[in-house]
Parts: structure tokens; sequence; C-alpha cells
């Protein structure tokens, strides 16, 4: 699913379907699709979460000179509301047809059925919400760690607020092109611009895209071969996905 997200223009809209629908059997697709999507959802949290928190960071290191670091910010806060929302999108969406007089479709009945399903998960299980929100901080701390990593072996050392700032200044650059195929050109110039934004050399920028990219693809590289060689059975695969299109 990340390899057909990441390599396709539709990002999580086939990436989240693909990955309900590659579980092994109806029954788990059926039980596992909440917990997948609330799964997904918190992981954007913690994302949004940290891009909020190295947008403070920058701001502290320019003196709130950069109106780029605003922007991000907006963009980052408005994610944080739609995602930290109990009230279904889909269900005003739904309002707006009765409102204007005609039926919903049915899709999207079924559609604010599986979103109240996930916005309500951390409620109904609330140690695993848990669970998950602290295993995706990890995540988010480590993906900080990995900037680091790459500046450090090309001979740049920085503290850990010019990190934080590069990483939010980059992901913000992912969100907005995230229908881009492979993010072919946006992940190099998101991350060169994050580099000069903060006073270092742009060429360091170039190599952190680079490498990540390479990660990206050999991921990538790894899902398809599984997919490809996978012993799921293909009718399984296809019920889960009819299950849920419907």
């Amino acid at each position: 699913s990340t390899a057909l997200s990441y390599l396709s223009c539709m990002g999580p809209v086939i990436a989240e379907p693909v990955k309900i629908a590659l579980l092994p059997t109806k029954e788990i697709s059926n039980k596992s699709a909440p917990a997948t999507l609330a799964e997904t959802v918190i992981y954007w949290f913690t994302s949004v979460l940290l891009g909020i928190l190295g947008i403070l960071a920058g701001a502290i290191i320019i003196s709130g000179s950069g109106s780029p670091l605003w922007i991000c910010g907006a963009l980052f806060f408005s994610a944080m509301f739609l995602l930290a929302s109990q009230k279904p999108l889909l269900g005003r969406i739904k309002t707006f047809f009765a409102r204007s007089k005609h039926t919903a479709p049915n899709w999207l009945r079924k559609g604010e059925d599986v979103e109240i399903r996930v916005r309500s998960f951390r409620s109904r299980h609330p140690k695993v919400a848990c669970r998950i929100f602290l295993l995706d901080l990890v995540s988010q701390f480590l993906m900080v760690m990995e900037v680091f990593v790459v500046l450090k072996a090309i001979g740049l050392t920085t503290d850990y607020l010019v990190l934080l700032g590069i990483e939010a200044v980059s992901r913000a650059s992912k969100i907005v092109s995230a229908w881009v195929p492979g993010r072919v050109g946006v992940d190099e110039s998101g991350a060169v611009a994050a580099c000069a934004l903060f006073g270092l050399n742009p060429a360091a920028g170039l190599a952190l895209s680079i490498s990540r990219r390479a990660r990206d693809l050999l991921w990538c590289v790894a899902g398809l071969i599984w997919l490809s060689r996978s012993r799921f059975r293909r009718p399984k695969s296809s019920e889960a996905m009819m299950q849920l299109c419907d």
C-alpha cells in the first residue's frame, strides 16, 4: 500500500483501501478496517504535532521573520483541527444534501459510518490508541534523527531546533504535494528551501532529499516484490476490496 501510494497520484486515497484489501480474509478485513484507518489518522496527527513543534522552533531561530513558516503553521493547525474533530466530515456533506432536498448517495452514508467508527476509535479503545500514539511519536522522533544523521554524514552539525524546523518545512511540502506521483521534484525543492531558510547550504537539502528518496524507493521495491510473490488468494483480496467499496 505504501508503494502504490508513493508511485501513484492518489496517495492515501488508494493506500488505505489497498492496505485493508491485502489482509488475508474478509472477516479480518471487516474487523480490522476501523483500527487500520485509525492508526493512519493517529500517525498523521503525530506528524502534524511534530510539524507545529518545528514551526515554533523555526520561529524562535529566525525571530519570526519568515513568512513561509506561518503559511506552514496555518496548514498544520488546519490539519490538526480536521484530524482531532469528533464530528465526521462526511456527515457535514450529507447535511448539505439534506438541506438541498437531495438524497445523499449510498456510498456517502456508508462512508460516514466508517468515519464515525474511526473517529470514535480512541474513545472505544483508549489503551490501544495510547500505545499507537506513543509508537507513532517514536517514529516521528526517528524521522527527525534521520535529518541529523544525513547532515552529520555530509559534515554539517546543527542543533535540534534547526532539525525540527527543516523537518517541518519539508513535511509541509509533502502534504501539499501528495497528489504528485513519487513527489518528483517536490521533495528536493522542499528540502533545499528548508535548509536555505535556516541558513544551511542548500546542497545539504538536496543530499537529504536524495537519501530519503532512496529509502522510499527501497520500501517500494520491497512492497511490490512482496505483492507479486504474495500467497494471498486474489479472490479474498477482491472480496475485501468490494466490501470496503460497498
